[in-house]
């Protein structure tokens, strides 16, 4: 079982070093399973977004996890095919060919590759609601505008470019190409690190509303009138608004 120590070593990592060349993808996988397990079961039920009384960073860090747990929930669930690159031409082709006509969450999948695939959608399922309660600036409109952007959107565009990276580097290890790309991000990595980005986006708008920049610099201006320094205040934004991880910030 891992220690948190480790497990928080192994998720920062993930910011600080070429995903997927020096991690051993199993154990960055199982690591976040295991901080998901736990950290679910201590929120009985209730969202890090509904608690007034967290920071920023640790909302940012729970969101990441209540939306990731999709990939542990119920059905035949294939973790091989997200994690084991040897599987991802079986997902990657059967994701395309979906994502090409009508792509949904499917209620009750009976094929390792529709769970897995349902599982990712849930995922931003979770994130659209997520988006919805606080407010968004990324909210989708409605389907009826003409402007409607579909939730699966930002997944299908990552999915097609990894698709396409490992098609390249499967070539060059067959034909033994003198040229070998580096390795491109698992399936896992490529949705841990959009779902990061997007959990901080939610976290910022849950602790400080929609508008959370121009919230802050009211908060900034209350500060500054009780003569006290706002450059800490300043400092904390802006690693917030520039940070790739929340493991990489200090939780007060």
């Amino acid at each position: 079982m891992f220690e948190r120590f480790r497990q928080k070593k192994l998720i920062q990592a993930v910011a600080e070093s070429p995903i997927g060349k020096m991690l051993d993808q199993v154990a960055l996988a199982t690591a976040v399973a295991e901080m998901t397990g736990q950290y679910v079961q201590s929120r009985n039920g209730i969202s890090i977004v509904k608690d007034d009384n967290a920071s920023v960073i640790e909302t940012w860090s729970g969101i990441r996890l209540e939306a990731i747990s999709q990939l542990w929930g119920t059905g035949p669930i294939s973790h091989e095919l997200i994690i084991d690159p040897a599987k991802h031409p079986k997902l990657l082709d059967a994701f395309i060919e979906g994502s090409n006509s009508y792509l949904h969450a499917k209620k009750s999948p009976q094929n390792e590759i529709d769970a897995t695939i349902t599982a990712m959608l849930r995922i931003y399922d979770v994130l659209a609601q997520m988006d919805f309660d606080v407010c968004s600036p990324y909210l989708q409109v409605s389907k009826e505008s003409p402007g409607y952007v579909s939730r699966y959107a930002g997944l299908v565009e990552e999915m097609r470019k990894l698709h396409i990276k490992w098609q390249g580097f499967m070539y060059a290890i067959r034909t033994k190409a003198n040229f070998l790309p580096p390795a491109p991000d698992t399936v896992f990595v490529t949705l841990w690190r959009n779902v990061t980005y997007r959990s901080k986006v939610i976290a910022l708008c849950a602790r400080l509303g929609p508008s959370y920049l121009a919230n802050f610099a009211a908060l900034k201006e209350v500060v500054s009138k009780g003569n006290e320094s706002t450059a800490g205040l300043d400092n904390l934004i802006i690693k917030i608004l520039t940070a790739d991880d929340p493991e990489r910030l200090p939780s007060d």
